[in-house]
């Protein structure tokens, strides 16, 4: 997957924009669905260059197939570089039930599997 290899630096080089990703993790809350549409609202306003990737970790089947909905017939609408990569849910990887570990461990599931 490749960045917006159009933009052109600022520095006013004829340079291309390197790819670069911009990586944020929720969970599947309806907050956090909130919090992330305005996100990716924001980030289509300021044309921010390359691809925003929502991590979106530990999703039931139901809210998985809902947010896949909305992403392709709302956030997909705003930017073909906007994405949504779903992880298992880590909050339970040590044996507790610790919700932080999400966010580590779902950034090493999007390197590992969308990285490639």
């Amino acid at each position: 997957l490749k960045g917006s290899a159009d933009n052109i630096a600022t520095s006013g080089s004829e340079e291309a924009f390197p790819d670069h990703y911009l990586t944020f993790s929720t969970s599947c809350s309806e907050s956090q669905n909130w919090q992330s549409f305005m996100l990716f609202f924001f980030a289509h306003k300021v044309n921010q260059p390359g691809d925003v990737i929502r991590i979106a970790s530990g999703c039931s089947d139901q809210q998985k197939q809902k947010l896949e909905e909305f992403h392709e017939s709302v956030i997909k609408k705003l930017s073909p570089n906007f994405h949504v990569h779903f992880t298992p849910n880590f909050a339970k990887i040590s044996g507790d039930n610790y919700k932080y570990y999400n966010k580590p461990f779902g950034v090493r599931h999007f390197m590992a599997n969308w990285l490639k």
